[in-house]
C-alpha cells in the first residue's frame, strides 16, 4: 500500500522559514514511513508556491460546481474544473488528487494567513467539487515574530476553518483538531530565527506525523471496507448533484415517519426512565 502526503509552502520567498517547517514536518513524516514500511510506503513531496503563479478567482457564476455544469458557456471544461487554465494550478491539481493528506505553511500578515494561501483556498474549489479534497487529513503550519502573540494561533485558526470548509478534515498535535487550533507554529523573526523555536518544532512533527497516520488509517479502512466504501460513504460531503443509490440525507422511511410524528410531549421524554 502506498500513502502519498503533500507539503506547501504558502509564502513568499523572503520568508524561507515556511519552506524550512513545512519541509521539517515531511522528514518527520518519512522518518514514519521507514518505521511501518513491512506494510505501508509512505512517499512525501514538498512544493514551494513562492514562485509560482496562482491567478486569482474571477467574476465565474461558481462553474467548478458539477450541479451548474448546465450553465457553462461555450469552450469551458466538461468536467467540474476550473475555466482557469494559464497558470501554475494545472500542474498542481493532479498533485493534489494523488495526495492523500498534505501539510498546509503560511506565513502571518495581519494575524491571519498569506494572500497566497488565500488564492490556493479559492482555487482549490474546482478540487472539492472533483472529490479531491474530501476526508483527507491536513494540518497548518504557521509562522510569525513576536513569540507566539505575533498571530501565529489566529492564523491557524482560520486556516484550519479553510481546511473544514474545503471537506478536509484538520489535524492538529493532539489527536485530532485541537492544541492551538489545529496546527503548530514557529516563532521566527530573522530568517531562520525559528530553528531555535524548539517548542515549536516538536509540534510541527507531532502534526505532520498525525495528518500521516490518519492518511494511512484511512487508506487501510477504505482497502478493508472494498466496494462498500465506495458505495456507502459520502464521497463529497456536499449535497451530491447526482443522483445516489440511496437517499443520503433521509431516514429510512419507518424512523422518517417515526422522527416527524413526535410531538412536543414525547420528545421530552427522551432520556427519562
Amino acid at each position: 500500500m502506498k500513502v502519498k502526503i503533500l507539503g506547501l509552502s504558502c509564502a513568499y520567498r523572503n520568508e524561507p522559514d515556511v519552506a524550512w517547517f513545512v519541509q521539517y514536518a515531511l522528514k518527520a513524516i518519512d522518518k514514519f514511513g521507514r518505521r511501518i514500511n513491512e506494510q505501508v510506503s509512505i512517499e512525501t513531496e514538498f512544493v514551494d508556491l513562492a514562485d509560482k503563479e496562482i491567478k486569482p478567482c474571477g467574476d465565474c457564476p461558481r462553474l467548478c460546481d458539477p450541479s451548474n455544469a448546465a450553465n457553462r458557456s461555450d469552450g469551458s471544461p466538461p468536467d467540474s474544473g476550473c475555466i482557469i487554465e494559464d497558470d501554475y494550478m494545472i500542474e498542481l491539481l493532479p498533485k493534489i488528487k494523488e495526495a492523500d493528506g498534505f501539510v498546509f505553511g503560511s506565513s502571518v500578515h495581519n494575524l491571519t494567513y498569506s494572500t497566497k494561501f488565500a488564492l490556493l483556498a479559492d482555487r482549490l474549489n474546482s478540487a472539492l467539487f472533483q472529490g479531491y479534497l474530501s476526508r483527507k487529513p491536513a494540518t497548518a503550519l504557521t509562522c510569525g515574530n513576536e513569540q507566539r502573540e505575533g498571530g501565529q494561533l489566529s492564523c491557524i485558526g482560520e486556516m484550519g476553518t479553510v481546511l473544514v470548509a474545503l471537506e478536509m478534515l484538520p489535524i492538529g498535535w493532539g489527536a485530532s483538531a485541537c492544541g492551538w487550533g489545529g496546527g503548530a507554529c514557529l516563532i521566527t523573526g530573522a530568517p531562520f530565527v525559528g530553528r531555535k523555536d524548539y517548542m515549536g518544532i516538536h509540534m510541527g512533527v507531532w502534526a505532520g506525523r498525525k495528518v500521516a497516520e490518519y492518511a494511512v488509517m484511512s487508506r487501510v479502512a477504505m482497502q478493508k471496507m472494498g466496494p462498500l466504501y465506495s458505495r456507502e460513504f459520502m464521497q463529497v460531503f456536499h449535497r451530491p448533484d447526482r443522483e445516489e443509490p440511496w437517499w443520503w440525507n433521509q431516514l429510512d422511511k419507518e424512523d422518517e415517519e417515526y422522527m416527524m410524528g413526535l410531538e412536543k410531549a414525547d420528545i421530552m421524554k427522551f432520556g427519562k426512565k
